[in-house]
């Protein structure tokens, strides 16, 4: 499988944490240092995410001479639809008059998505056959998905989209996953019908920090000594952009020194399940990555997954609406 194309798709409006109201200066600069978020995208309240999903999917066609009805395969992977009838994948089919044949649906996954998602649309795209294509889309308008006035999430996320061009071709080098899913933190990061989160979602940052420090790494590693025993070489790795301090955490139980860190946290936020293709998207066009990257998203449920993976499309463009 080949990543053809990678569309990451922005609010045009955006927040600075240090033009906001903390409880006092010092709060606010202690927490943009230490939890390293300072500005965020936020898509005014009125807005659909099938908007801007439908704006990247129309980009990502454009830049890569696609046909609609040559897409076998569209999945969306997404919290913000949840409830929604039909799936958001069957409207945006719908609207792009996609052929009758083609594998549609939608998958309610957190900030581990990504490595998820890939295994899916892959084997997805082997049963179809060579050549076969599909659109994976991942991402959240995460400020709906919060309460404005809880100070544990509205200063941290951003909503942010990706979407993805793939193409079955075995000839490509191969894609490498690893999965945890411990059954711990379930409640770490969740919103249900309870009273507690039925305003927006609730986050317990201890225990977020807590798992992801404990479980993380060791998956990272374990991915490690696993590339090095097919004798493939990494050159770069991406974590979920969770924030500032779970990350330089994870990292420091990491043998970082022998590869190039990609980070966006100060620009972006914690884009949620969109991080990992908007940290390496606009990274790539900055970094030489001339090897496999090794990836890991980490999150709600508290689920891992760890991914490698090369990474060239001929299509990596950030647009904003």
């Amino acid at each position: 499988m080949k990543i053809n194309g990678l569309i990451n798709v922005l609010p045009q409006e955006f927040v600075l944490n240090q033009d906001l109201q903390f409880s006092t200066p010092q709060e606010k600069e202690q927490f943009i240092e230490n939890v390293g978020i300072n500005k965020r995208y936020v898509a005014p309240s009125n807005n659909n995410i099938v908007s801007y999903l439908e704006k990247g999917i129309e980009v990502l066609l454009d830049r890569l001479g696609w046909e609609y009805n040559e897409v076998d395969f569209l999945c969306i992977v997404s919290q913000s639809g949840l409830g929604v009838l039909p799936s958001m994948a069957h409207q945006l089919h719908g609207s792009f008059e996609g052929k009758s044949e083609a594998l549609v649906w939608d998958l309610n996954l957190g900030c581990s998505a990504w490595g998820y998602a890939l295994f899916q649309a892959h084997k997805v795209l082997q049963g179809l056959g060579d050549n076969a294509k599909a659109i994976l889309c991942l991402g959240d308008l995460s400020s709906q998905l919060i309460a404005p006035d809880d100070n544990s999430t509205k200063f941290i996320f951003s909503d942010a989209i990706n979407i993805l061009g793939l193409e079955l071709d075995e000839k490509e080098p191969p894609f490498y996953y690893s999965f945890l899913n411990p059954g711990k933190g379930v409640k770490s990061i969740y919103r249900g019908l309870d009273e507690r989160s039925s305003k927006g979602m609730v986050l317990d940052g201890l225990e977020v920090f807590q798992h992801a420090v404990s479980l993380v790494p060791a998956e990272i590693n374990k991915m490690i000594k696993h590339l090095e025993q097919e004798q493939v070489t990494i050159s770069t790795l991406v974590l979920h952009q969770a924030n500032q301090l779970i990350n330089h955490a994870i990292i420091n139980q990491i043998d970082v020194e022998r590869y190039q860190v990609l980070e966006t946290l100060n620009h972006f936020g914690n884009a949620g399940i969109a991080s990992i293709g908007l940290t390496l998207g606009v990274e790539a066009n900055r970094a030489l990555i001339p090897e496999y990257i090794c990836a890991c998203g980490f999150g709600v449920g508290f689920s891992i997954s760890t991914m490698a993976f090369k990474f060239s499309p001929r299509v990596n463009e950030l647009i904003k609406i």
